[in-house]
């Protein structure tokens, strides 16, 4: 039996990396930017909240394609 990518066990560990870069990376760039441009907090502060819309965006983005996954295994196909 073959386990399906998409629901591995190991996809919970990957999605939360996922997540954790997206938030992170925005705040990353801003930091080195604001450094760059001598703009500080600016858009350090502009990258934290680019960084949490984006990673609250993944996480209902993973719920609704769970939620679909779940109505699907509970019909029988036509």
């Amino acid at each position: 039996m073959t386990e399906d990518p998409q629901n591995g066990p190991n996809l919970g560990y990957y999605a939360m990396i996922q997540i954790g870069l997206e938030m992170a990376a925005p705040v990353a760039l801003g930091v080195w930017l604001d450094g760059l441009w001598a703009w500080f907090p600016w858009l350090t502060a502009l990258g934290a909240l680019l960084g949490f819309s984006l990673g609250l965006w993944e996480i209902y983005r993973i719920n609704q394609d769970k939620g679909k996954d779940s109505d699907d295994k509970g019909r029988a196909p036509p």
